[in-house]
């Protein structure tokens, strides 16, 4: 796969895709993986499921794989997201697909491009990731001498050596103005017990949330947790296709 780095406002963003995808003209579903995602994750195997009908770019959150920006935080990468889509990719259909925190900033880009969202298990409320503190914590321990890691999870999580901070993101739904398709998994978040994988890092009442908004519509993903894109690839890869195809349509 090619790499392009686009120079925004708030630090440079690298997207990853085939050589042509750049000035292709196709409908372009942008992906953005989630926290920690491995370099050549499960959006890296994408595109060939959604051929000939869209093109694919996949990004990373800034500091993964790629260089931080000025500024840690859900808003700040979503700005820096917004204005390559904005501005290099005038002209084109754009359906944005992200996954865990990668699914906040879909829900938070501001793009004209863009007329869907497919957003894979967003962590709304983060006092409630209780199965991910105990990595949060090992990466913060990691990040010693690292600003800006540590500010990734002090402030995107809210997550301490000692403390647990509120950070919500349920006000992404109450300004969302893109139609988008929320898939999350079925394995509930609590109750707090001993784990073989995580389980949906959304609970009940945010659910309740997405599947009330006008603008939403939820896929319950079955057998998976908060993985979705590994555990249930099939049927996401379903809700991709048919969000490009309501993009164009």
């Amino acid at each position: 796969m090619d790499s392009q780095t686009f120079e925004t406002p708030y630090g440079p963003i690298v997207l990853w895709g085939e050589a042509d995808v750049w000035t292709s003209g196709r409908p372009l579903v942008v992906a953005i993986a989630g926290a920690y995602a491995t370099e050549k994750g499960a959006f890296f195997h994408l595109a060939p499921h959604i051929a000939p009908d869209a093109d694919t770019v996949i990004g990373h959150l800034p500091g993964n794989h790629c260089p931080p920006l000025a500024h840690q935080s859900v808003d700040t990468f979503a700005a820096a997201y917004s204005y390559v889509i904005s501005t290099a990719f005038t002209g084109r259909v754009v359906i944005a697909c992200g996954a865990s925190i990668g699914g906040l900033v879909a829900l938070a880009l501001e793009a004209p491009q863009i007329r869907r969202l497919v957003v894979a298990e967003p962590p709304l409320v983060m006092s409630k990731v209780w199965p991910l503190w105990p990595t949060l914590r090992s990466k913060l321990a990691e990040a010693r001498g690292d600003p800006k890691a540590r500010a990734f999870v002090t402030n995107v999580f809210g997550v301490t050596e000692t403390t647990t901070d509120e950070r919500r993101y349920d006000h992404l739904l109450e300004q969302l103005r893109t139609p988008a398709d929320v898939a999350v998994g079925d394995q509930p978040l609590y109750p707090v017990r001993e784990l073989a994988k995580l389980p949906s890092l959304v609970d009940a009442p945010e659910r309740a949330l997405l599947a009330t908004h006008p603008l939403i519509r939820v896929s319950i993903m079955a057998g998976a947790g908060h993985n979705v894109l590994q555990e249930a690839a099939p049927a996401f890869i379903g809700v991709v296709r048919q969000a490009v195809r309501d993009a164009v349509g």
